[in-house]
């Protein structure tokens, strides 16, 4: 059994329901917003620099291009980290819902007697019989969403 795709390809239902556990337990995950800002004050500081550079002493205007050189790589390093703990995080709220299909799955399997049940979402196999089994309908009702 695959689960690659689940949350992507499986079933409008399916899908709208792992995006309502996820929604229940996903925090502000969004830190563009904080990054937008850092941008914007990086930007201000840069027009600021640009519009006094040539007026400045040599000692200040050193000081001022490394004090933008810095708030442009914390600008950077802000950003992926967010960005990795988005996708941690991310992975850490899935996993319940994930378990919590693959359980399903293994129900309706189990219950069913099936040898297999195969997620041909990433449409990986090659040949379907039209007389197999759509177990989506069972898996549906164990997630209680008829």
């Amino acid at each position: 059994i695959s689960v690659d795709g689940v949350s992507e390809k499986l079933d409008e239902q399916i899908c709208a329901y792992v995006a309502s556990q996820f929604s229940k337990n996903k925090k502000d995950l969004n830190c563009k917003e904080i990054e937008i800002k850092l941008q914007e004050e990086f930007e201000k500081k840069y027009q600021e620099y640009t519009s006094t550079a040539e007026t400045l002493d040599a000692a200040i205007r050193q000081y001022k291009e490394t004090e933008l050189a810095r708030l442009q790589q914390s600008i950077q390093e802000f950003a992926v980290n967010a960005e990795n703990n988005i996708k941690k995080k991310q992975q850490e709220l899935m996993l319940p819902i994930v378990t919590k299909i693959n359980q399903a799955i293994k129900k309706v399997g189990d219950e069913n007697n099936f040898t297999y049940i195969i997620d041909n979402a990433a449409n990986q196999v090659p040949y379907v019989s039209p007389n197999a089994d759509n177990v989506l309908p069972l898996i549906k009702k164990a997630l209680n969403l008829q």
